[in-house]
């Protein structure tokens, strides 16, 4: 009940909530207004910090306070609404749920820079932690990265849950996304690269992983549940990229390439699941270029390329390539 009341009066910019007749514990309140934020991004401008709890016997009502004006604040959820609206066109021709999360997975780390140490003292209303910075500002911490995510895939009908924990360094947000009957963890923001000459790279070694591999960089805090990922079907499975032997790197490698060069991409991946490490054998990516560039009149690829791993552990690695003619 106090979920929906809060939920209302943010969306109208109300100064009070409905009063509910129930009286909520400072704790239950806090866990409320908590998943106020995770299911509703498009809220970003509350003041949460500022709410008050007011109970008078079995009644319970909130003081509300935003970071801004309304108007001010309705004309930026227009603005994620407009690139919101704008990405859609990426997926126009996806068939599967699977197709769409990729698509806008890309366009969400190509089109935004992590925040990392970046002074944002100057950012009173602090977007960078919220969807209106990776959408509109370009800029997010991993808050943005979850909430934008979950923006664009609700929009285009995909589940989609931001997930609460830590890694080895700090505090952490990521998604869980439903694909089919199928639950999967996808961090947009650990698969994000915003080094300059990687521009036109991706990653997606955290990209549908099951919660026994997302558990080996992750740990899950147990405010709210979370639907199980035991699917091991990851991406690279998916998109035919995975190595399970050495026999059939050369071979695997050379299918990726050709699928790279027909659709003009400068990269191709590879999951290396026969061990823990990103050390192709020297010369096997070169036989597998050649084999492309046997195919066409004359040469479209450079010998050249460089592998970049995608993943802690070094399996699942994205290889980037060269056309002669750029």
């Amino acid at each position: 009940m106090l979920f929906k009341s809060i939920k209302s009066a943010a969306e109208n910019f109300e100064s009070e909530s409905e009063i509910v007749p129930y009286k909520y514990t400072e704790k239950e309140f806090q866990r409320v207004a908590k998943a106020v934020t995770f299911d509703c991004p498009m809220l970003f401008y509350l003041n949460q910090n500022s709410f008050q709890l007011f109970c008078d016997g079995y009644k319970t009502s909130v003081t509300m306070n935003y970071n801004d004006t309304a108007s001010n604040f309705t004309e930026m959820r227009m603005e994620i609404e407009a690139v919101s609206a704008a990405a859609m066109a990426y997926i126009k021709n996806a068939e599967t749920d699977f197709e769409k999360a990729v698509i806008l997975h890309d366009f969400l780390t190509s089109y935004c820079t992590y925040a990392g140490k970046k002074d944002t003292e100057n950012n009173p209303n602090k977007t960078s932690h919220t969807a209106y910075g990776a959408l509109v500002e370009k800029y997010a911490f991993c808050d943005g990265y979850a909430a934008a995510y979950k923006i664009l895939l609700n929009r285009c009908g995909i589940e989609c849950i931001i997930a609460e924990g830590a890694t080895d360094v700090q505090p952490h947000l990521w998604n869980v996304v439903k694909q089919g009957d199928k639950y999967f963890h996808i961090d947009c923001t650990w698969n994000d690269s915003d080094v300059d000459f990687l521009s036109d790279l991706n990653f997606h070694g955290f990209f549908n992983l099951s919660d026994k591999e997302i558990s080996k960089t992750h740990r899950f805090y147990t405010d709210f549940s979370l639907p199980v990922c035991d699917s091991d079907n990851n991406y690279y499975f998916q998109i035919n990229a995975n190595v399970s032997s050495a026999d059939l790197l050369e071979d695997t490698a050379y299918f990726q390439i050709k699928n790279a060069v027909s659709e003009k991409k400068t990269y191709f991946e590879l999951y290396l699941s026969y061990t823990d490490n990103n050390k192709i054998p020297e010369g096997v990516i070169l036989k597998a270029i050649d084999r492309v560039n046997g195919e066409h009149e004359s040469s479209v690829l450079s010998r050249s390329y460089r592998i970049f791993s995608a993943t802690q552990s070094g399996r699942a690695v994205t290889v980037q390539i060269y056309y002669i003619n750029d």
